[in-house]
């Protein structure tokens, strides 16, 4: 007669246990690592939106705004004619094309929804040649104005700033 060896069920239990608070400890960097290179890249795509805009205003080769700005944003500014993807839905970006006050450099609302793919996740203010992109909805005020701030490489203190 052989003796069989395996583990009791007490052990397995310990090592799920083990394993549950590793992967708790983990998860969270993971994601906040995941948010910082998303914000990252975002901040990139704005840079380079923000350049086209300067760029195209200042050659007046499209329609522009009585202001001297891009009545609008257009895909073949960019490669293989496609806005910029919005990092956090993976899709090209929904630009939200406002004409606010001249002194309105952000959106009153810096959040969007990212079950929603027809929701804007970027504003445009053609008075100014203002441009933010939107972030998902977030748990805090403070955690909203952070991650907006990262995204547009902004100094936004509240939620509801719109002006500078």
């Amino acid at each position: 007669m052989r003796i069989r060896r395996a583990f009791t069920l007490i052990e397995l239990l310990i090592v799920v246990a083990f394993l549950a608070i590793m992967a708790a400890v983990v998860m969270p960097r993971y994601t906040n690592a995941t948010d910082i290179s998303r914000a990252t890249t975002m901040a990139n795509n704005v840079r380079l939106v923000r350049g086209f805009i300067a760029t195209h205003a200042a050659q007046a080769s499209i329609p522009l705004s009585p202001e001297g700005f891009p009545q609008e944003i257009h895909a073949d500014w960019f490669p293989r004619d496609v806005l910029p993807k919005h990092a956090w839905t993976d899709s090209p970006m929904i630009v939200e094309i406002v004409n606010a006050d001249a002194d309105v450099i952000y959106p009153a609302s810096k959040v969007f929804d990212p079950a929603n793919p027809a929701a804007a996740n970027a504003w445009y203010n053609t008075s100014n040649g203002a441009f933010c992109v939107r972030i998902p909805v977030q748990t805090t005020d403070a955690a909203t104005v952070e991650k907006f701030n990262s995204a547009n490489s902004s100094a936004v203190v509240g939620v509801s700033q719109t002006k500078h």
